[in-house]
């Protein structure tokens, strides 16, 4: 692979793809929700770029947004899951 946008493509899928791995782990005992979000939102993200960088399918570049929102969601679902403890 010499291109350079998708070599970007996948280094960000692998960063965010790990982030979310890890930060789900850590949170699952407090707040499964958020895990499940956020493990379903870091798949969806990551696969879309990966097939993106891969295989060139641009229109699976659509479903890239719904990854990231559901990674949104749940880091707010773990906020409020804190927040509503107290």
């Amino acid at each position: 692979m010499t291109d350079p946008q998708a070599k970007a493509w996948i280094a960000t899928g692998a960063t965010y793809g790990l982030t979310h791995a890890a930060a789900a782990f850590a949170v699952a005992g407090r707040s499964q929700g958020s895990a499940w979000a956020m493990t379903v939102g870091a798949l969806i993200f990551s696969a879309s770029l990966y097939v993106i960088a891969l295989a060139g399918v641009r229109a699976l570049g659509m479903l890239a947004p719904v990854g990231g929102t559901l990674m949104m969601i749940g880091w707010a679902w773990l906020i409020w899951s804190v927040l509503r403890a107290k």
